[in-house]
């Protein structure tokens, strides 16, 4: 690394695999990656409403055009109505990447252990690296016999270009 390159480097660039820091090719060459603040998310409604005691996965597909570095996990839940929300969400929740089939998890966590909310965030122990063209794989275990609940998980964090 050059003294140029290390002066252009921004904390999160630390968190990058080395590999993975700087433009390869170009005009840019050597330079750090752009980073845009972005959010990647998966969806539990509709046809992957998570229902009584159901287990439920939703890929989220990392675009082939970036990398991406997750600082946050974040849920928010309604019953189906999608208009009353719930404090607290009964389910557990497994990460896992699908390119390399590699768990995130030892087991599912329950998912209030990891969360956060729009007003408090769930900041992840160390942020989570995806790599473009690869699909982080969510899945939602409801703990609940009775209810129907819409889950919105979100990862805030930032685009690698």
């Amino acid at each position: 690394m050059t003294v140029t390159q290390r002066q252009l480097l921004t904390p999160i660039d630390y968190f990058i695999p080395y590999e993975r820091r700087f433009y390869t090719s170009g005009s840019r060459q050597g330079q750090p990656r752009e980073k845009i603040q972005s959010t990647i998310s998966a969806p539990f409604n509709g046809p992957s409403v998570l229902g009584p005691l159901a287990s439920v996965g939703v890929g989220v597909p990392i675009d082939s055009s970036f990398d991406f570095l997750a600082f946050e996990i974040n849920a928010v839940a309604t019953l189906t109505d999608n208009v009353t929300f719930i404090a607290q969400i009964p389910a557990t929740l497994l990460l896992s990447t699908t390119s390399s089939g590699t768990r995130l998890m030892d087991q599912p966590q329950h998912l209030e252990n990891l969360r956060g909310t729009g007003s408090l965030p769930g900041s992840l122990p160390w942020p989570l690296w995806l790599p473009g063209s690869g699909t982080l794989q969510v899945t939602l275990t409801s703990l609940d016999p009775t209810n129907s609940y819409n889950v919105f998980v979100s990862f805030p964090g930032v685009a690698v270009y």
